[in-house]
């Protein structure tokens, strides 16, 4: 028996997602919530290397995961950070 289980690994990929997916719209609400902000980034990092470590043991289960959390390979390789500007944008829909 191994030290690390990847059994449940497309389940904590899909809970990091919808809590980043809040923590977005939380954000957009709150652009001022400076240590949120920071929280997000952390689980999009942690999201990436979980993502990462999945197409390394498995590439089709790292595909069906993507499919079925709705996260494009491209957001992985280089995790998108929202900036102050984005964000400002994103609020005033410019």
């Amino acid at each position: 028996m191994t030290a690390f289980s990847t059994d449940h690994l497309e389940l904590i990929a899909a809970i990091l997602t919808m809590r980043i997916r809040s923590l977005s719209s939380h954000l957009i609400a709150l652009p001022r919530d400076i240590q949120n902000r920071q929280a997000l980034r952390l689980m999009i990092s942690r999201r990436a290397r979980l993502l990462k470590y999945l197409r390394k043991v498995s590439v089709t289960r790292y595909e069906d995961v993507l499919d079925k959390i709705g996260v494009e390979p491209r957001a992985v390789e280089g995790e998108v950070v929202i900036t102050k500007e984005d964000l400002r944008t994103m609020i005033r829909g410019q």
